[in-house]
């Protein structure tokens, strides 16, 4: 219960904050341009991009688990259902076995996810000091008045839209979360299959695109 409280709540607040950056990036299009054909284009594009890097993120996660042999097979326990008096000393001799087996396999499992979260991070954190560094807006594209920086996040923090259009974003991606979160679930617990998921997350994405 603790660890699912503390992954929503780390969670909900990462994909906050993502989109809370995200979402004014997207609206500084009408100030990149006067052409509406243009931030047609931009926003083409900058979909077709957000789209590749999940899918670039999906395949350095895959990749990474395989080299750490995160998806390998654990060790089954099928084999010790017999619950007669005269397999019980075999039964737990197995099944202390196999609880050493698995306990020795879970570290690789840990360096395989870090190792991956670690090399998306540090792409997305390049990515995204380029983009900061490299976009310059049209200036007096739209008249504004000077403000500071504390009264324009303030009015940005009250303005209602704005705060329903993040709370939706963050909902729906953790719905998406959830649904996935069970597909794999489902996969490699149900089906024994750990490598058959990252491969049909990639081809529904190559499909929208």
């Amino acid at each position: 219960g603790g660890k699912l409280a503390y992954y929503l709540v780390v969670h909900s607040l990462l994909w906050t904050f993502m989109t809370a950056s995200r979402i004014p990036h997207t609206a500084l299009t009408v100030y990149l341009t006067l052409n509406q054909h243009e931030r047609d284009q931009l926003t083409k594009y900058r979909t077709l991009f957000e789209a590749a890097g999940l899918l670039l993120s999906i395949v350095f996660q895959s990749g990474i688990t395989a080299i750490f042999g995160a998806t390998k097979e654990l060790p089954s326990c099928g084999n010790l259902t017999n619950t007669s008096k005269g397999y019980y000393s075999s039964i737990v001799e197995n099944l202390d076995t196999s609880m050493m087996k698995v306990d020795a396999a879970l570290p690789n499992v840990a360096g395989a996810y870090m190792t991956s979260a670690g090399i998306v991070s540090l792409l997305c954190i390049l990515s995204s000091v380029f983009l900061f560094f490299s976009v310059t807006e049209v200036v007096d594209v739209i008249p504004t008045n000077e403000t500071s920086f504390k009264k324009g996040f303030t009015m940005i923090i009250r303005y209602k839209p704005f705060l329903i259009l993040t709370a939706a974003t963050v909902a729906s991606i953790l719905a998406t979360q959830s649904i996935q979160s069970v597909l794999e679930l489902y996969l490699n617990h149900v089906k024994k299959n750990r490598t058959i998921f990252p491969f049909l997350a990639g081809t529904l994405i190559v499909c929208i695109l």
